[in-house]
C-alpha cells in the first residue's frame, strides 16, 4: 500500500516538479495550494508526511502546522518545508513544535536533496514494500 504524502505548494511549476519527480518515484503525491484546501484534504486522507511551502500568496502556513499538532490523529505527521526564507528567520521560530522536521532551501534545492528528505521521513511499512 502506498504512502500519501500531501505537497503544498502554491507555485505551480514548482508543485509540477516536485509532483513529477516524487511520483517517478512511487510515491502517492497530492498537491494543494492553500492551507485551508490542506486541511480539509488531511481530515479525509491522512498523510503520512506533509511537503510545504511557507509563503503562500498572502498567508503562510504556521497556522495550518499548529492546527495539525492540536489534535491527537494528526500531531505526528512530519513535515518538510521547502521556502525561500533563510534559515536564520526560521530560527526564530520552534520549527519542532509545528511538526517540521527539515527545512530545505528552494534556491539551491536539487531533485536529489527532495528525494532523500521525503524518503528518511517516511514511516518505515512494516512487511510492506513501497
Amino acid at each position: 500500500m502506498k504512502q500519501p504524502i500531501l505537497l503544498i505548494e502554491d507555485d505551480q511549476w514548482l508543485a509540477d516538479s516536485y509532483l513529477a519527480l516524487l511520483r517517478s518515484r512511487g510515491h502517492e503525491v497530492t498537491q494543494l495550494s492553500t492551507a485551508y484546501e490542506a486541511m480539509e484534504w488531511i481530515d479525509a486522507n491522512a498523510p503520512v508526511l506533509i511537503v510545504a511551502d511557507i509563503l503562500l500568496g498572502d498567508h503562510n502556513t504556521f497556522t495550518l502546522f499548529h492546527e495539525l499538532q492540536s489534535y491527537p490523529d494528526t500531531e505526528g505527521i512530519p513535515v518538510i518545508v521547502c521556502t525561500t526564507l533563510g534559515k536564520d528567520r526560521l530560527k526564530q521560530a520552534d520549527l519542532k513544535s509545528y511538526g517540521i522536521v527539515e527545512v530545505l532551501d528552494k534556491a539551491t534545492l536539487t531533485p536529489d536533496q527532495l528525494v532523500l528528505a521525503v524518503e528518511s521521513h517516511l514511516p518505515v511499512e512494516r512487511g510492506l514494500d513501497r
